[in-house]
């Protein structure tokens, strides 16, 4: 490989401002314990619908024989 097809690397500095700039805007979009809270609840229910009640072949299949053994969601 020539010294010309690897791209020029950012300064030290400029890689510093860019990581301080992205904690910033981090910063000032922190969200509360209570939306962390609901963001996981939701995140779970979503899982735990795919898992259970969903009909995609995909997931259905894989999951078959625990809807089965649970004996409270039918799927056929």
């Amino acid at each position: 490989m020539r010294d010309r097809d690897v791209p020029p690397q950012p300064s030290a500095s400029r890689q510093f401002k860019y990581i301080r700039r992205q904690l910033r805007i981090f910063r000032r979009h922190h969200i509360s314990t209570l939306q962390q809270g609901l963001i996981l609840i939701a995140a779970c229910t979503i899982v735990l619908y795919s898992v259970f009640f969903t009909n995609v072949p995909a997931i259905h299949d894989f999951f078959h024989e625990l809807r089965h053994a649970l004996g409270i969601i039918p799927c056929h």
